[in-house]
């Protein structure tokens, strides 16, 4: 007698999180662990940097099962973005198309660090650029949780370190007080040399290719 039992089709963790955990993950984690993966999906999605650490949710911590690839950091449990999605078997959602990744150099901004470097514009980008409505706008889209680096100005620095576009982008950052990819492109010179009045993000040109 044949078998015609009809095999559980293959959860698609981006569409059901939680399902993926419990069926394709064993032993089934908590539905706790879903919940997180959803997130950690929405990030990779919204293109940011697999580097990022992000703290391990309480309500993980709280269900005891073990968490290899995290680091103490002071009472904080944390992790890279890309470690996690590891843990999940999910790693290749940070970079389904590495050619696609590699022409859009994305950088997340740290608050502190956008506000830096929107400082550095002079006055007639000022001038040609802010627009309050539209900083208004786009940290509300980041408060909100739908920011998409891709709906974004282009973050643009010339080689003397000033920024040249992306100024809303960065105040939006800032107002909203809140981390968020943009993507951002650094200016060299014939001999390569970076920016020479201010140094992006630690990693920023780890192979990332340079507009000019």
């Amino acid at each position: 007698m044949s078998d015609t039992t009809t095999p559980e089709p293959v959860t698609d963790p981006a569409a059901d999180p939680i399902g993926y955990v419990q069926r394709n993950i064993w032993p089934p984690l908590p539905t706790v662990f879903g919940v997180w993966l959803g997130d950690l999906i929405h990030r990779a999605k919204a293109g940011v940097d697999p580097d990022l650490e992000l703290a391990v949710p309480d309500a993980v911590l709280e269900t005891g099962v073990f968490l290899p690839l995290c680091r103490k950091d002071g009472d904080t449990i944390v992790i890279t973005l890309g470690r996690a999605l590891t843990l999940f078997g999910l790693e290749e959602l940070l970079f389904p198309d590495d050619e696609e990744h590699a022409a859009s150099p994305i950088t997340v901004f740290e608050p502190l660090v956008a506000l830096t470097l929107a400082n550095t514009a002079d006055a007639q980008t000022v001038a040609d650029d802010y627009n309050p409505q539209t900083v208004k706008e786009l940290a509300d889209t980041l408060t909100a949780g739908e920011w998409r680096f891709d709906m974004t100005a282009r973050i643009r620095v010339d080689h003397q370190g000033r920024l040249t576009s992306g100024l809303n982008t960065l105040l939006a950052i800032v107002k909203a007080n809140t981390p968020a990819p943009a993507l951002a492109f650094y200016d060299t010179d014939d001999t390569g040399a970076v920016p020479l009045t201010w140094r992006g993000p630690a990693g920023w040109n780890d192979g990332a290719p340079h507009d000019h």
